[in-house]
């Protein structure tokens, strides 16, 4: 027996293939019967119709690749990931950034002199209670500042010297 090609042509364990049928096309831009308040697209269904929880799911994943931002089962992960690596990397960029304050104090206190252990020290004994992120920021901008915080410091850690050494006599 021959087969004609195309669509006629179907083996015992295959559907017949068929183009649309427009009758049920014309629907697809109308409202939806069992649910008025949700219009129907050609594409998908809008999510203006969807309970809190999966609708703000759904804004968070705004943005994400593929089916991370088209199906809740995924876009729920994509976002207590996004959730969870945001909260972490904020602490490391605290981190960070201390990390960054230190080495430039440290480099600038050797320039003048003095490492970064003996400058928190003679900081602390002058009174001066300004923090790294101060300290670094006057540091690339104020040189000068620097300079006379540093010598300050410095008269600190030798009055402290002194004390000691008559408190010991």
């Amino acid at each position: 027996m021959i087969c004609a090609p195309g669509p006629a042509a179907v083996g015992p364990h295959q559907r017949m293939r068929s183009r649309r049928s427009t009758r049920n096309n014309n629907s697809l831009n109308e409202v939806s019967r069992s649910n008025p308040g949700l219009k129907l697209n050609a594409k998908s269904y809008q999510r203006t119709g969807q309970p809190g929880a999966t609708q703000t799911c759904f804004k968070k994943a705004k943005g994400y690749r593929g089916r991370r931002s088209k199906l809740f089962r995924y876009a729920k992960d994509a976002t207590m990931k996004g959730q969870y690596w945001a909260y972490r990397d904020r602490k490391t960029r605290k981190r960070t950034f201390r990390y960054l304050w230190i080495q430039r104090l440290n480099a600038a206190a050797r320039a003048n002199g003095m490492t970064y252990s003996r400058l928190a020290e003679g900081l602390k004994a002058a009174g001066i209670g300004l923090d790294r992120k101060i300290l670094a920021d006057l540091v690339v901008s104020d040189t000068t500042a620097f300079k006379s915080i540093v010598e300050q410091a410095k008269r600190a850690l030798d009055d402290k010297a002194k004390a000691k050494g008559k408190k010991a006599a």
